[in-house]
C-alpha cells in the first residue's frame, strides 16, 4: 500500500506527484491514506506514550466524543478527572458530555465544579444558563 511500509515518505511522494498533476484523483486518494495512517499512527503512539497522562485520557474522551460513543466518552473524562482533578477544562467536558447523554443532573455538576475551579469558564456558564 506504502512505500517501504512508510507513510512518511509515501506522502511525500503523492504530495510531490500531485504538486504536478493536481487535477489525479488516484494521487490525492492515496495522499488521503497516507495522511490518515500518519495520524493513526501518531495517535496511537501518543496514548501509548503518555497512558498515565490526563492530557492522554482527555483525548480519548474526545475521540470517542466524536464518535458518539458517549459512555466511552464520559469514562475517559472521568479517568482524566482522577489524574487531575483541578483542571476546570476536564469537569467542563465531562459535563458536555452528560448533557449530550441527556443526564442533566451529573452535568450540572460537574459544570459547576468547571466554575468553581476557574470562575471565567464561559462555556460552563452558558451550559449552566
Amino acid at each position: 500500500m506504502f512505500i517501504l511500509g512508510d507513510p512518511s515518505k509515501a506522502s511525500a511522494v503523492f504530495a510531490n506527484a500531485l504538486s504536478t498533476e493536481k487535477d489525479n484523483l488516484a494521487t490525492l486518494y492515496w495522499l488521503a491514506r497516507t495522511y490518515k495512517r500518519l495520524s493513526d499512527d501518531t495517535f496511537t503512539e501518543l496514548v501509548e506514550q503518555y497512558r498515565d497522562s490526563w492530557r492522554a485520557h482527555e483525548f480519548l474522551g474526545q475521540f470517542n466524543l466524536l464518535r458518539y460513543a458517549y459512555d466511552d466518552a464520559a469514562g475517559e473524562y472521568q479517568k482524566a478527572i482522577q489524574l487531575g482533578p483541578n483542571e476546570a477544562e476536564l469537569h467542563e467536558a465531562l459535563g458536555r458530555t452528560y448533557l449530550l447523554k441527556q443526564s442533566h443532573i451529573q452535568a450540572v455538576q460537574e459544570l459547576k465544579k468547571s466554575v468553581e475551579l476557574d470562575p471565567g469558564r464561559a462555556r460552563s456558564l452558558y451550559w449552566l444558563g
